[in-house]
Order: C-alpha cells, then structure tokens, then sequence
C-alpha cells in the first residue's frame, strides 16, 4: 500500500474494537480520524506457505495455504485532547488497544487551599481520584490557565497529594477538575479493525477498501522540536487483510480541535522545570500470533509478549538545567519525568513516567549552544505503570 496512489488523499481511517477478535466490525462516520505517514507492507511481502492437511470422503492429502506473514500498518496521528466537554478523544479506541487500563479522575470542584504537592480539597476520595489519574490545577482565580498533576494517594474530604510538585501552589476557591489517563496493561488489549478507502469520492459512492483484522500493536510519541505538535505514531500487526472490492465510501466525522503544540509545555525531572528541544518515546510493545493449519489465514489470535519502553530526551545544558543532574544520570538513578502540553480544560496532553533510568548521556552543540541528549528506559514501579499518557 505504501507504493500505492489509490488510498484517499485524506487518509482517512475507519477503526473500531472487534466484539470477536478477527472478525470485521460494521463501520460508521464515527469510526473515522485523520492520520498521515500511513504505510502497510500488504502489496510488497512475499507470500509464505503453510502446510494444511484436508480430511474428507475420499480419504486425507495434504495441501498448501497461502498466507502473508506479519501484515503490518501504520500511520501517525496528533496527539491532542477532545476540545469539548468530553475528556475521550476520537483516537480512544486505539489507544485504549496498546495502553488498556483507564484511570478516571472525576474531581470537579474548588480547592480550599494547599501547597504544590498537597492541593486541599472539602470532597475527595480515591473512588472519585484514583491513584495514576491526572487532575487539573488552576493556576489562577481566572480557571482559565490550569497545570495537570497526577495523583498519588487521597485522604478522604480533604487532600490529594501529588506525584510531582506544581509550579504554582493552588488558592481557595481555584479550580479542580477531572482528568483520564491511559496506562500499560498486562492483559485486557483489545483487538481492533481498521477500513482504509483506496478511491476518492462523494460519500456514498463505490470504493475498494482495505480491512485489516485483529489489531493488536505498539506506539510511539515524539515531538521532534520546539513549537512541534506532538504526535502519536501507531505500529499494528493484523491477523489478516481484506481487499474489499466496490465498497460503499462512508460519511467522515473527525475532530477539528487544534492540537496544543510543545511550545505552551511544562516538563519536569523530579519537579524541576526544564528546557527541552525534544522528547520520543517507543512503548516497545511486541505482539506474537498464534497460528495453526485448522485456522483460515495461518493466524488465529494474536498476545502481547513482551514490553520495553524507552526513548530519549534532548534538552539545553543551561545553569538552571543540566548540571545539577549529570551525577545522577551518570549513576543510572531513575528520576521522575512529567511533560505537558497546552493549558486548557478539554484540550491539555501530560505524559508521566515515574522512574525514568537514564542510560546514556551525550553532548552536541545547537547553533553554539551546549545541549545533552539522554537515553533513557521507563522501570516499572509496581505492576504495569511504567508510562502514562493523560488527557485532561
């Protein structure tokens, strides 16, 4: 397909949860988003064989059954928020099928008061806060401006302590509201179809389309640069693929919110504010499949095996920045890592990984600038919360 000047100019995608893994959902105008840096290696892989006995009247042979290894997708989407009133972005269910355990923050309240580790608060509880979910902190009277903590523990009717500091402590009566993140799982990744249309047209006209059945994959997140709109780049591995010939091109329903871009951002190691140039991050999910002669196509289910999330992390080697944290990176020491992106309710992206472990330490130059690129890779704490992406 990467060869191809079939698919729609838009890039459309069509992509919803599968109630039976493989099996093709019926689509809709909700199911669409945009994307770019769309690429599949249906078209250019090479078939493979696999050996199938046939069993009937006339007694057993043996054949063989074409099958293409490994069908792969991706493509890459902006990372932003819902833009509404709704916390669940239009991507929600991809990104629920590589990061499968929600935590919903539901707070929406004033703060009475509290420090920018403490925000205190007359109705809290961990049901309502839960442990991992981003709240949003207005950082004014206004409630126009707010910073996206992330909580770690709740006492009943009166604090939230946080993960990591704020920059500004909140006052009484400043806002507090809710949050939803999205973390690894261990199990529960659901599988997922995805309708590419080869032709432009009218809606409702004929369209060859292409399914790709039984999702499962990985992600990644980069913000190549200052100002950039990050972005989330999904890599898949299908059970199979479907040519769809005259087809029925479907109505187009997708979010025009701006994305907020990395230069309205916060980034912290270990609650100092920090100045990036960029930031990457490869979950490093691998996906294995189970296959058998019995099944139609080879593959008949598909598991995550394994996961190993890393990334790197260029930032300016200023006084307020770097020094301060070459011993400990040198010394492997995992440090907490919080970025946001934008401030506003409905339409701000966090990403928090507890303990980053820098691995690797090296020095370049920016138009005579000193800046440090740091390897790192994401340790689990306890369970699978070694990186979280939020919405807030």
């Amino acid at each position: 397909m990467a060869a191809s000047n079939r698919v729609d100019i838009a890039q459309r995608i069509y992509a919803k949860v599968e109630a039976t893994e493989g099996t093709e959902p019926a689509m809709t105008a909700t199911e669409a988003f945009l994307c770019d840096k769309l690429a599949s290696n249906v078209g250019t892989m090479p078939q493979a064989f696999l050996q199938r006995i046939f069993a009937g009247t006339m007694g057993a042979y043996t054949g063989k059954m074409g099958a293409i290894e490994k069908t792969k997708l991706a493509y890459s989407i902006e990372l932003r928020g819902n833009g509404a009133s709704s916390l669940t972005p239009e991507y929600d269910a991809i990104l629920t099928a590589v990061l499968p355990t929600i935590y919903a923050n539901t707070i929406s309240q004033p703060a009475t008061g509290g420090t920018t580790t403490v925000p205190t608060c007359a109705t809290c509880s961990l049901a309502v806060s839960p442990a991992n979910s981003p709240i949003m902190v207005a950082s004014s009277a206004s409630g126009l401006v707010f910073e996206m903590g992330w909580v770690k523990s709740v006492i009943t009717n009166t604090s939230i302590t946080l993960a990591q500091t704020l920059t500004t402590a909140p006052l009484n009566t400043w806002l507090l509201r809710p949050g939803r993140s999205y973390g690894p799982g261990d199990s529960g990744h659901t599988s997922i179809t995805h309708q590419i249309f080869l032709d432009s047209g009218a809606v409702g006209a004929s369209s060859d389309y292409v399914s790709f059945r039984g999702c499962k994959g990985s992600l990644k997140i980069d913000v190549p640069k200052v100002g950039a709109i990050p972005k989330l780049t999904f890599d898949w591995t299908a059970i199979d693929w479907l040519l769809h010939l005259a087809g029925t091109k479907l109505a187009l329903t997708v979010n025009t919110t701006a994305p907020p871009v990395a230069i309205a951002s916060i980034v912290k190691i270990n609650g100092a504010l920090q100045d990036i140039m960029s930031f990457s991050l490869d979950l490093g999910q691998s996906i294995g499949q189970k296959t058998s002669q019995n099944s139609t196509n080879g593959v008949f289910s598909e598991v995550v095996t394994q996961r190993l999330a890393k990334g790197t992390l260029k930032i300016y080697n200023t006084s307020a920045n770097t020094p301060n944290n070459i011993a400990t990176w040198q010394a492997g020491t995992e440090q907490e890592l919080t970025l946001q992106f934008g401030n506003t309710l409905f339409n701000t992206v966090g990403i928090r990984i507890p303990k980053a472990q820098f691995t690797d330490v090296k020095y370049a130059s920016d138009t005579g600038m000193l800046y440090d690129e740091i390897a790192f890779q994401c340790s689990i704490t306890s369970g699978a919360d070694e990186v979280f992406i939020g919405l807030g």
